[in-house]
């Protein structure tokens, strides 16, 4: 066995050791570290990259971050670009570039696949889905990487510091946390009891869950992006809430859509009686452990403030 081949199996033995005494420590799945810690890995090196100000994380794996990986798990990346051109062949080259192979790089490497998926067909600059292949020594884990375009967001885009599942801190761009809520409030509207994303009517409960905890002096939920996230500080300070009434009209207008309060109270009502949302939703539930204990009626009801908060 050649010293490189030592090597490898050293740094996948380190590394996956790590990662089980984490999950003893959090009581957390240790595939769920794992295929975290590949997103980590491909977030790293999209940090030291010339391209670390073209990409703008958000998603899923945005909000793993936010509220804790044991309370919101992902199966991809998702960004935002500006300043990029949004064609395939053009982004492919720019993430082979990203991810072109890092001997120094924690023996980590991955492998794009030539299959590009078009996304998001109903908005008008679409999007690409990546498919790609995350290699520690012998360890496979694929995930994919979607790209989009031409979202509104408000207020501008901050970059935060994204602190990785085995303790390193990088630097990113983040989406606002007030447009987050925005496109989910948005979409669970405009969708009514059609919606089959359960994860954004979890998604608005754990975020406003969070604000809650973070006002009655728990942290354990809310965490620094949060803490140092404007709406957080509108939250806390019980003052002006134009930041999310902006974000919120901003991405109706973008979407072609309008909401009054009285409008939007009349579908949240008919939403939380349509069976065919609740058994979505207990199913959701039962599939995610984070989401087990969670009420729909205490989901409904964080959807309910939220729309108090951002319509008039």
């Amino acid at each position: 066995m050649n010293n490189s081949s030592n090597k490898s199996i050293a740094i996948r033995d380190s590394v996956t050791q790590r990662l089980r005494n984490k999950s003893q420590e959090l009581s957390l799945d240790y595939n769920t570290l794992l295929s975290r810690y590949f997103f980590d890995e491909f977030l790293k090196l999209l940090a030291k990259s010339e391209y670390k100000n073209n990409f703008v994380l958000k998603g899923g794996m945005l909000l793993s971050f936010v509220l804790g990986i044991d309370n919101r798990s992902t199966q991809d990346i998702d960004f935002l670009i500006n300043g990029l051109k949004m064609e395939d062949s053009y982004l492919f080259n720019i993430i082979k570039s990203v991810t072109a192979y890092d001997e120094n790089h924690d023996g980590v490497w991955f492998e794009i696949n030539d299959s590009i998926d078009s996304i998001r067909p109903e908005d008008e600059y679409g999007g690409y889905r990546f498919h790609i292949i995350g290699h520690l020594d012998k360890i496979r884990f694929p995930f994919s990487v979607d790209i989009a375009t031409g979202d509104p967001m408000y207020p501008e885009v901050k970059v935060g510091k994204y602190s990785t599942v085995l303790g390193d801190d990088i630097d990113l761009q983040m989406y606002p946390l007030e447009s987050v809520l925005a496109e989910k409030l948005q979409t669970i509207l405009s969708k009514a009891e059609s919606n089959t994303r359960s994860k954004d009517f979890y998604d608005i409960y754990a975020i406003m869950n969070s604000l809650n905890a973070s006002n009655s002096g728990n942290s354990g939920v809310a965490i620094a992006y949060l803490a140092d996230c404007e709406f957080v500080n509108q939250i806390n300070e019980s003052i002006d809430f134009s930041v999310l009434k902006i974000a919120m009209s901003l991405t109706c207008k973008h979407r072609n859509t309008y909401f009054s309060k009285v409008k939007a109270c009349e579908i949240l009502e008919c939403i939380s009686c349509d069976s065919a949302v609740i058994d979505r939703w207990n199913r959701y539930a039962k599939k995610h452990q984070y989401a087990k204990s969670v009420n729909f009626e205490d989901v409904i009801s964080a959807i309910s403030k939220l729309i108090n908060l951002m319509l008039d």
